[in-house]
C-alpha cells in the first residue's frame, strides 16, 4: 500500500500483524507494551518532540513517535534526541503525493493532526496493550501510569458541559478533547472505526475529535469508556498538580508557564549527556533506525501467535 488513506481501516483485521504497517514505514517500533504516543508533520515534529520526549523521560513514560514526512532537519533533531534518550522510539514515512491533493493548509494541517488516529491501529496490531495518544505540543508535567483505570477507552468527554450559543455541528466536534485519548487491542475496533471515520472525511479541524465521539456513540460504548474529563489529567490552566497541560495557538508562546517549561526541557535535553555516538550522516540515521525496526519487528513475529485472534 502506497500511503496511508488508500484502503478502508476495515480490513485491519484481515491483515497478518507484522503486514499491517504501511510498506513506506520506518525507524523504531516500541518495545513497551503500553506507552504514550504523538504524531506530526516535520515542523510539528522539529518544535516540539524534544522537549515532549525530554519530559517523557524525566517522567518515566514510554513513549513513541512518529512524523510525515521529515525534511533532513527532522532526521537531525531525531538523532540529537536519540543520541540522549534511547528509551524513545521514532517512526517516520513519507507521502510524496500529498502536496498535490489540493489541500489548502489548514485542510493540510488538519491532516497532520488526524493522521494519528489512522496509525493508531497498527501500533495495537503490532503488539500494544495500550495506547495513550496526545498531542506533540503538550507538556508532561507528572507521570502518566500506564496502567491506568482497567476501561478499554478513555476520553475526555465533554457532551455534558454547558455549550449555550454552539451550533450542533459545533458542539459535535467539541464534545471530545483530543488533548488525551487511550485505547487498549480489546477494543481495536473502536480504534478502527475511529480510522475509517477520518479516511472517509475530508481533512477539517477537529474532525479526530468528532471521530472519537461519534465512533463512541455509534458503537454504543458510552459505558465502557473512562472519563478522562472527571481527573485532573488534562489541563490547559497549568496546575502544577495536572499530568498534561495542553495549550493551542499563541497561549504555548504567551502563556508564561507553558512556555517556560517549554524552554526548561530543551535546555535540559541539550546538558544531557549523549549515550550513543553520532553518525556522520542522515543515511547513517536511517540505517541504524531501521537496523531497530527489522529486530523489533522479529520479537513482534515471534509473540503474534501467542495473542488470541480478535473478534469481531
Amino acid at each position: 500500500m502506497d500511503t496511508l488513506d488508500d484502503y478502508d481501516a476495515k480490513t485491519y483485521l484481515d491483515l497478518p500483524a507484522i503486514d499491517c504497517p504501511p510498506s513506506v514505514w520506518k525507524g523504531a517500533l516500541p518495545t513497551a507494551p503500553r506507552y504514550l504516543f504523538a504524531a506530526g508533520d516535520t515542523k510539528y515534529f522539529e518544535a516540539f518532540a524534544p522537549s515532549l520526549a525530554m519530559a517523557a523521560h524525566m517522567q518515566g513514560v514510554p513513549l513513541h513517535l512518529h512524523v510525515i514526512n521529515p525534511t533532513d532537519n527532522a532526521f537531525g533533531t531525531a538523532d540529537f534526541i536519540l543520541r540522549r534518550l534511547p528509551d524513545v522510539s521514532i517512526a517516520w514515512h513519507h507521502e510524496p503525493d500529498l502536496e498535490q491533493r489540493g489541500y489548502r493548509p489548514i485542510q493540510l494541517a488538519s491532516y497532520y493532526c488526524n493522521l494519528r488516529m489512522v496509525l493508531l491501529p497498527h501500533l495495537l496490531r503490532l503488539g500494544a496493550d495500550r495506547v495513550y495518544v496526545t498531542d506533540l505540543d503538550i507538556i508532561l508535567n507528572r507521570h502518566l501510569p500506564m496502567q491506568g483505570p482497567p476501561n478499554p477507552i478513555g476520553l475526555f468527554l465533554r457532551d455534558r458541559w454547558d455549550m449555550l450559543g454552539r451550533s450542533d455541528a459545533r458542539k459535535g466536534m467539541l464534545n471530545c478533547l483530543g488533548a488525551l485519548w487511550w485505547v487498549d487491542y480489546a477494543r481495536l475496533d473502536y480504534a478502527n472505526q475511529c480510522a475509517d471515520y477520518i479516511l472517509s472525511h475530508a481533512p477539517r479541524w477537529l474532525l479526530d475529535q468528532e471521530a472519537l465521539y461519534q465512533t463512541m456513540m455509534a458503537m454504543g460504548l458510552r459505558d465502557e469508556v473512562f472519563e478522562i474529563n472527571r481527573t485532573r489529567i488534562v489541563d490547559w490552566k497549568f496546575d502544577e498538580a495536572s499530568v498534561i497541560w495542553t495549550a493551542k495557538g499563541p497561549r504555548k508562546v504567551r502563556a508564561e508557564p507553558f512556555a517556560q517549561r517549554t524552554d526548561a526541557l530543551i535546555a535540559e535535553l541539550r546538558a544531557t549527556k549523549p549515550q550513543m555516538q553520532a553518525p556522520r550522516s542522515g543515511l547513517q540515521v536511517v540505517d541504524r533506525l531501521n537496523g531497530l525496526q527489522v529486530a523489533v519487528e522479529a520479537e513482534r513475529e515471534a509473540a503474534k501467535s501467542m495473542r488470541p485472534p480478535q473478534t469481531a
